[in-house]
């Protein structure tokens, strides 16, 4: 049998909108071959063995470049292995089939899909302070008309809490379960007769992710600027978000952990148009579209078992369009607004890097081993529905929601809770 050398464009998966960018490709290792080849028994034969093993062990639908990791794993030299419990752990496992996949797949988790999804969620969890049209603050009237505006203040102080949970199931050995928590606060001022709206908000969010014998927490951190408008019918809302998010990594490798700490950076814009259309007394209709555009740089960091993943970024313009339905109903001196809201997505293009090259342990100091896990991409299709319910007076507001978000292989479920003075 013939084990042959994977290329690193056999397992590209680029849609033909996209604009992905490959790494360099490796050089070859100067190190004289007695150097390379002696993993455990001090013969090719344990190299050949382990990749078959691994192969033999993995499941059908586990990614290309596990192979190239277990092989690449497999020949790192002596010298390396005496200094490093990880290379001695993992090549003493090689004629093990199941402890070695495991092992191999645990320090090569690919981790961009976890990154790209929570960066996604934190920004539209940013700009969910200011989704609604400017006219859901007026009370005891029908909306858009000119005595909602008469029983409104100028300024707006909030905070809210939210908590969630999301799964994402992976082909590329990337798949989580993740559980969060969310607190946000901010502040806004009525403009032009109370018919604009501008504000500030800060975002804070904290999760934790799990796949296997992998365990990530990321602490993320976002400052939102937005405004809202509105002409007769027409309603405009837009925003612009900054952020970072904090990971802390831990593998572990036969008990043994490996950590590493990293950040992601991440820039949104947002803008979203519609008309409100009153059906009757009670009820309005808001159909809306819009953008949105966000980046995001994961920068280059290593973990304990020496292994050093090379920065990476994305960047993604998606389209959006939905539909809300708001009720208006009096409650003595409350204003009760049930809502429910329905909308999708479609990424209309995007840049990036296709791979993060994994450069292994070595004893040579240039040019390391590697190997280059796929960074994932994600459908373009997504989706959100939600359903509220909000409670306000002419002083305060507070508001109830749960909220539901999918795309192929992800599902998130959240649940929100809001307060604020308007004075």
């Amino acid at each position: 049998m013939q084990i042959k050398n994977l290329s690193i464009k056999s397992v590209a998966r680029v849609l033909p909108e996209d604009n992905f960018t490959d790494p360099p490709e490796p050089t070859r290792d100067p190190r004289s071959e007695d150097d390379k080849v002696r993993p455990v028994r001090g013969d090719g034969f344990v190299v050949f063995l382990a990749v078959v093993l691994f192969a033999g062990a993995a499941h059908a639908a586990d990614p290309a470049y596990l192979t190239d990791a277990a092989a690449k794993w497999a020949i790192i030299p002596v010298a390396t292995r005496n200094h490093n419990p990880y290379v001695s752990t993992v090549q003493a496992a090689a004629t093990n089939p199941a402890a070695f996949n495991a092992m191999v797949r645990t320090l090569a988790y690919n981790p961009s899909a976890m990154t790209q999804l929570e960066s996604i969620r934190n920004v539209d969890d940013a700009f969910s302070v200011a989704t609604r049209p400017l006219d859901s603050r007026f009370q005891f009237c029908n909306p858009n008309t000119m005595n909602c505006h008469a029983p409104l203040k100028y300024m707006n102080i909030f905070g809210r809490a939210s908590g969630g949970s999301s799964d994402f199931t992976s082909s590329e050995n990337g798949g989580f379960h993740a559980s969060n928590l969310g607190l946000s606060i901010g502040a806004s001022g009525a403009l032009m007769n109370r018919h604009a709206e501008i504000g500030l908000a800060y975002n804070y969010s904290s999760s934790d992710l799990k796949y296997g014998s992998v365990n990530a927490d990321a602490v993320a951190n976002f400052v939102t600027a937005f405004a809202r408008t509105e002409y007769d019918i027409l309603f405009v809302n837009a925003g612009v978000t900054i952020g970072r998010i904090d990971w802390q990594n831990s593998k572990y490798i036969s008990e043994v952990p490996d950590n590493s700490n990293y950040n992601t950076n991440i820039f949104g814009a947002r803008v979203v148009t519609g008309i409100n259309i009153p059906a009757g007394q009670w009820i309005n209709f808001a159909p809306n579209i819009g953008a949105q555009y966000m980046t995001m740089n994961t920068g280059q960091f290593s973990d304990t078992a020496e292994q050093t993943f090379s920065a990476w970024n994305r960047n993604r313009l998606t389209g959006m369009a939905g539909l809300r339905t708001t009720g208006n109903f009096s409650a003595g001196t409350f204003s009760v607004r049930p809502e429910i809201n329905v909308g999708g997505g479609y990424r209309l293009g995007g840049t990036g890097d296709r791979f993060i090259r994994v450069d292994l342990p070595s004893a040579a100091v240039s040019p390391r081993t590697a190997f280059f896990i796929p960074v994932e991409s994600l459908d373009r299709v997504s989706w959100n529905a939600s359903a509220g319910v909000g409670i306000s007076d002419e002083s305060i507001h507070a508001r109830l929601e749960y909220r539901i978000d999918g795309r192929k292989n992800y599902l998130a479920h959240s649940a929100r809770i809001g307060f604020g003075v308007w004075f």
